[in-house]
């Protein structure tokens, strides 16, 4: 679908949620950016001390 490619306008947090298991197919939504930022932000706090 094109819908990635139309919401790298949106920054970070696209490429997050694209990366995170093309959760950006929801046209920019929200919550398919926020529901992959959370996750990245989960895995973050993992690694790091």
């Amino acid at each position: 679908s094109g819908a990635p490619i139309l919401l790298l306008k949106d920054g970070v947090p696209t490429v997050i949620a694209i990366l995170s298991g093309g959760m950006a197919d929801g046209a920019g939504s929200v919550t398919s950016i926020a529901t992959p930022l959370t996750t990245f932000t989960t895995t973050l706090k993992r690694i790091l001390p």
